[in-house]
């Protein structure tokens, strides 16, 4: 029921949404009409509007994890990190990254929902970097056991500013974020979807950090 309602209430909110932007951008044409205070208040509903849809979309795609994915199809991993890799040529450029990918398995998933997962996981890494070094992220795998089947643990580590090992749940819970949207931009729901990808896979995920060292999360996946 409270899947239900989160679809409701987003979609619903989508429409008025639409129309306060859409207001908003109409009056930022007649900004050369206002003065500096009217158009600072302008831009600060322009700015929260936005910020609001993309809590609306993130909130979407939370409650339609289960309810819009895919069937699993065999899943090439290598793929899916080759295409998130392309995705996030830019950040890697400008943040001068350097990254250590290894030979992946191929499991059973959702290709979209994965490709989610690792966007979200690489991202984080390339976002949370540290100030006084560049980022570095490996992505690695072992074979892994899960209720007594065959499974691979894919891990992604980086050596950014990490985080204290107290709020190993708090990172996974929606909208809940350890640092402000200043020092670092989002939402703070990309780790709530990834779990709940991950359980949709019937799998688990793992995080560990240490502050000012950097942080590794673990997919545990079932291979079939």
């Amino acid at each position: 029921e409270l899947q239900d309602f989160a679809f409701v209430a987003s979609h619903d909110l989508q429409e008025p949404l639409r129309k306060i932007r859409a207001f908003g951008e109409r009056l930022e044409r007649h900004a050369g009409d206002l003065n500096s205070a009217a158009r600072d208040d302008l831009t600060r509903i322009n700015a929260a509007a936005a910020r609001m849809q993309t809590l609306i979309e993130n909130l979407l795609s939370f409650s339609q994890v289960n309810t819009r994915g895919r069937p699993f199809v065999r899943v090439d991993l290598n793929q899916i990190v080759a295409v998130v890799l392309e995705d996030l040529s830019e950040r890697v450029l400008t943040s001068q990254a350097h990254l250590d990918v290894a030979t992946l398995p191929v499991i059973d998933g959702d290709p979209t929902q994965l490709r989610q997962v690792m966007q979200n996981l690489i991202g984080n890494a390339l976002k949370f970097s540290a100030a006084n070094r560049a980022p570095l992220v490996r992505i690695q795998w072992t074979p892994a056991e899960l209720r007594g089947q065959p499974a691979v643990a894919v891990s992604v580590v980086d050596n950014g500013i990490g985080f204290d090992q107290k709020h190993q749940e708090r990172i996974f819970a929606p909208f809940q974020r350890l640092h402000t949207t200043t020092e670092y931009p989002g939402t703070g729901i990309g780790l709530a979807i990834v779990r709940r990808i991950v359980q949709r896979h019937q799998g688990r995920i793992d995080a560990h950090g240490q502050p000012g060292l950097g942080a590794t999360f673990t997919l545990i996946l079932p291979e079939r």
